[in-house]
């Protein structure tokens, strides 16, 4: 949670408030495929994922080289079935 300032306007003098806004949490993961296949990478990913916050805002690193087997598990459609379904998740080379 983040604290936010904004006048109080119901008092006869200019006053200032905090108040609390609700955020998500952000997180950022580095994998380095290299020679993993695929089942390797969809566990190491499931298991970085897993213990995440449920509402995370996740960017999946990836550092090196990847293979077209390794492609599969890094897709939308693969990501979407190993991410909470209220996470939002963002793949970055």
């Amino acid at each position: 949670k983040i604290d936010f300032l904004l006048p109080n306007n119901d008092q006869p003098s200019l006053t200032w408030a905090f108040h609390r806004l609700p955020t998500r949490p952000m997180a950022s993961v580095d994998i380095r495929p290299g020679l993993m296949g695929k089942e390797a990478l969809t566990v190491l990913i499931r298991r970085e994922l897993e213990a995440l916050e449920a509402d995370a805002i996740v960017r999946i690193k990836i550092n090196g080289r990847v293979t077209s087997e390794q492609w599969e598990v890094l897709s939308a459609k693969s990501i979407r079935d190993l991410a909470k379904p209220t996470m939002n998740v963002i793949i970055s080379l």
